[in-house]
């Protein structure tokens, strides 16, 4: 098992993780990342906001390997259109 720390990059701040997590394997902290950013895009989209530039930095304490989850890549982004609905008149 391995101890990960997820750092976030957010709007040019930087909170590093000082506790992290263990995990088995990268994989596994990879889906944490991105559950963690769904997470806080979700709360941003409460506030009316939402950063896609932001990110989670992962970085394997064991042996210092680090890769990074970017937010736009932890959702489906689709755009259709202008749906009809946005056209009517009330």
């Amino acid at each position: 098992m391995a101890h990960y720390l997820f750092h976030l990059h957010e709007a040019g701040a930087v909170t590093p993780d000082e506790q992290g997590h263990d995990f088995d394997d990268m994989e596994s902290a990879r889906r944490y990342a991105v559950r963690s950013a769904r997470d806080i895009m979700s709360g941003e989209m409460r506030d009316g906001c939402l950063c896609l530039d932001c990110f989670i930095q992962v970085e394997n304490v064991d042996d210092g390997t680090a890769f990074t989850v970017l937010f736009r890549d932890a959702v489906a982004i689709s755009q259709k259109d202008a749906s009809p609905h946005l056209h009517r008149r009330p």
